[in-house]
């Protein structure tokens, strides 16, 4: 095994050690149970859906992300272990991609190390422990950026190929992709023009007949969220975000602008590897990042930033040498603590993600205690799309429009709800109704349709009632609901995250029993019920 290959395999390692100890002891990020229960439909049933045996939709938008992770599911590799292993294979390709950047330009073992140390604890890594794919798709992208970067001729012609890999993943990958497969002309010489074109067109009709086949099997141009995050009260929602999050990356901002310096020459080069993911960058802008756990919709850039950073790392570390004058050694320990003080923040940031996913909330364990009190007949209609639509049976229905194509396209409305009459209403209420809640000892309690309905009137914050934003139009639907049907429901208010944030309806004639959805909800408070998503797993099948 070469050095690099040992690095590798000991910085996978840690990544999965960490990961298999969130699943062990901890629980898998809310979003990321979405494409957990999609993968697993598709296992049971042969039908992407978000409950069995439901019509086909399309909210679990990383394509053949959630295809391995069914095929894995099939063969008895329960999803939350199947997402940690195929993570795990990402972090060691980045690795070697990364490695392998650094030895071109004669890195030193400071490099090398700072490599292999920082990736399981990077950003990138973060959103892999929560269960979603970034980790492999960010080594997907690096392929890309690799080969882009440094490979001539022939070698070239491999681009079509991971790009379409790319958009097939993730559905923004598309635009990275397509960008790059275009852009890539500008290098080629014309002994492999036509050679170029061939695989170009026989990437692009896949492309063609895989989108045909999507718009024809789900109904929809687009996934369901990319339909909804594209609904907003602002004209660039993902500003703040992105600006945010590039001063938190300052330190490999100024590394990649140092590159741009360092290989000016290369001015091409350097265009065409980073011009798609820099306008992928520029396109979020436009979109409202909801759940950007682990900053994952920056995850293209971050990869663009941390393959440029390790070319201006491998170039100072290799011409600075410890044996030389005071200031080399000067700069090779200005360099170190540097890198350290990088990996300690990471460090830190790795500490307070796994403990939010070690978190004891009652609603890791409400919905595994409640699943027993619903059937396959049970009508669920929701806002918070992920525990609960994964370990409750029955029909679910998603208020905000991710999992749901009528609300997606056309948002939820009174008339929508009163269509389906559900057993069961669960919403966060986004800081709607401030007001409501129950005494400050109480970790639930019942109200009344008319302090509910109060609760809203009060709210003089915002018009929330008339928002397009899908996450205050949706539990405004449902205000609106229980408004014109005030005696249908009870109404439950649930501390979350320290305040009466959850909110339940529980239909008074509903396949749901007052006494079974109470017993669990008490149930999930205590102690002895906190269970992990792997002993939650045991739970469910016995």
């Amino acid at each position: 095994m070469t050095k690099h290959s040992l690095l590798a395999a000991l910085s996978s390692l840690v990544f999965f050690l960490i990961a298999y100890f969130v699943v062990r002891d901890g629980h898998i990020h809310e979003d990321a149970y979405i494409l957990f229960t999609y993968s697993e439909n598709l296992a049971r049933t042969g039908i992407i859906s978000y409950f069995e045996y439901g019509p086909p939709a399309e909210g679990a938008t990383d394509f053949l992300w959630m295809v391995m992770i069914s095929a894995l599911y099939f063969i008895g590799i329960s999803s939350g272990v199947a997402a940690l292993l195929l993570n795990t294979a990402g972090i060691f390709l980045s690795n070697l991609l990364l490695l392998k950047t650094a030895s071109r330009y004669g890195a030193s073992d400071i490099v090398n190390v700072f490599i292999a140390a920082y990736l399981p604890v990077s950003s990138l890594a973060l959103a892999g422990y929560s269960g979603f794919s970034v980790a492999l798709y960010t080594a997907l992208l690096l392929s890309l950026v690799y080969v882009t970067f440094f490979k001539q001729g022939k070698a070239l012609l491999t681009i079509p190929v991971i790009g379409l890999i790319i958009a097939l993943f993730r559905p923004d990958g598309a635009l990275i992709a397509m960008i790059s497969s275009l852009l890539v002309l500008a290098l080629l010489d014309k002994e492999h023009l036509k050679s170029y074109f061939l695989v170009l067109l026989g990437t692009g009709v896949i492309g063609i007949i895989y989108f045909v086949w999507r718009w024809n099997y789900f109904g929809e141009i687009l996934p369901l969220p990319l339909i909804v995050k594209g609904s907003s009260d602002r004209t660039l929602p993902g500003l703040g975000i992105n600006l945010g999050w590039l001063l938190s990356v300052y330190y490999f901002v100024a590394l990649a602008v140092f590159t741009i310096f360092l290989k000016h020459e290369q001015w091409k080069r350097l265009l065409v590897t980073a011009t798609p993911i820099c306008l992928y960058f520029c396109a979020i802008l436009f979109a409202e990042q909801s759940q950007n756990i682990g900053a994952r919709f920056q995850a293209p850039m971050e990869a663009l930033l941390l393959f440029a950073s390790v070319i201006s790392l491998a170039y100072l570390s290799s011409n600075l040498h410890w044996n030389n004058s005071s200031a080399h050694k000067g700069g090779i320990a200005s360099m170190i603590v540097v890198l350290i003080a990088i990996q300690l923040g990471s460090l830190q940031r790795v500490q307070g993600d796994v403990g939010y996913l070690k978190n004891s909330d009652y609603i890791n364990y409400f919905p595994v205690l409640l699943s027993s009190a619903a059937n396959k007949d049970t009508k669920i209609a929701l806002t918070e799309a992920g525990r609960l639509a994964y370990w409750v049976p029955g029909s679910k229905y998603d208020l905000v429009g991710l999992n749901t194509p009528h609300t997606a396209v056309h948002g939820s409305t009174s008339k929508y709800l009163e269509s389906l009459k559900p057993d069961l209403i669960f919403i966060h209420h986004a800081g709607t109704m401030p007001s409501l809640g129950c005494s400050s000892t109480d970790n639930f309690c019942e109200i009344s349709n008319e302090e509910y309905i109060k609760a809203g009137v009060n709210d003089k914050t915002l018009d929330w009632l008339n928002s397009s934003n899908r996450v205050k139009s949706a539990p405004a639907s449902v205000y609106q609901y229980i408004t014109e049907h005030p005696h249908r429901y009870q109404i439950f208010a649930v501390r979350y995250w320290g305040q009466f944030n959850h909110v339940y309806a529980l239909r008074i004639d509903g396949n749901i029993t007052q006494e079974s959805f109470i017993d669990a909800l008490a149930a999930s408070y205590e102690p002895t019920n906190n269970v992990s998503y792997l002993d939650a797993l045991k739970v469910s099948r016995d």
